[in-house]
């Protein structure tokens, strides 16, 4: 996602959540945790957690994003025994370990 689209996505979550604090920065904060992600998922995402609860976090963008991932591909033995550490899968992005950054590789 562009920093353009977390501006769009943060727009997009004040309108659902209109009693959600959004500042000028919360574009900024919210493109570091969500900018590997797609704009229409984490719209998507955001929409299905409005509508059942007043508030809106990066978190739970992530974790319904990695639902629908975890639907679509299966996991590597590794995850399925929760042993996280030795996924060897760069696919992987369920929730319990989320996609490592480029300046870790």
């Amino acid at each position: 996602m562009t920093n353009e689209e977390t501006v769009l996505l943060t727009r997009y979550v004040k309108a659902c959540c209109p009693q959600q604090a959004i500042d000028k920065y919360t574009p900024d904060a919210w493109h570091d945790l969500l900018g590997d992600f797609g704009l229409a998922e984490c719209r998507a995402a955001a929409a299905a957690i409005a509508r059942r609860q007043p508030f809106v976090a990066p978190s739970e963008i992530i974790a319904e994003v990695s639902r629908a991932y975890i639907g679509e591909q299966p996991h590597s033995q590794a995850c399925r025994s929760r042993n996280h550490g030795d996924c060897v899968w760069s696919w992987c992005r369920c929730a319990c370990h989320p996609p490592k950054l480029a300046i870790e590789n």
